[in-house]
C-alpha cells in the first residue's frame, strides 16, 4: 500500500489475523469472501478514526475481499467478487485508454468478454 501513497499510519492491520495461522482460529473458514470473514476488521475500522476501506486477502492471496464505509456512516458495503471484476476491468480499460490516447468511440480498440460457468 505505500507503493499507491499510503502512509505507514493509514495502514492498521487485525493483529490477531496479521500472521499466517494455519488453524485459521479466528474465522470459520479461511476465505474473505465469505461471511463473517470480515468481523474483525470492521471491529478495528470502526475503532479507526478515518478508516474508510477495508482489504483483506486469503493465506495465498487469490481472494480478495473489499469493504467501504457508507457516507451515511452507519455500517459498510462489503463488495462481491463480481463487482470487483467489474471494477477492476473499468480500472484497466480507462488506464489503456489513457496510454495510448483512445477515446470511447475509437473503433480500433477490441474488448473481449467471456463467461465461464461449471457444470
Amino acid at each position: 500500500l505505500q507503493v499507491f501513497g499510503f502512509p505507514d499510519s493509514a495502514i492498521h492491520w487485525v493483529a490477531s489475523q496479521r500472521q499466517p495461522d494455519p488453524e485459521f482460529s479466528t474465522v470459520r473458514f479461511p476465505n474473505p469472501e465469505e461471511k463473517g470473514a470480515l468481523d474483525e476488521a470492521i471491529k478495528l475500522a470502526n475503532a479507526t478514526s478515518g478508516c474508510t476501506l477495508i482489504l483483506a486477502n486469503d493465506p495465498d492471496a487469490d481472494r480478495l475481499a473489499v469493504a467501504e464505509k457508507l457516507s451515511s456512516g452507519d455500517g459498510w458495503r462489503v463488495f462481491t467478487g463480481n463487482e470487483l471484476g467489474v471494477l477492476l476491468g473499468y480500472w484497466q480499460i480507462k488506464r489503456w485508454k489513457a496510454a495510448h490516447n483512445k477515446s470511447s468511440s475509437d473503433s480500433s480498440a477490441t474488448a473481449v468478454d467471456s463467461v465461464f460457468k461449471l457444470p
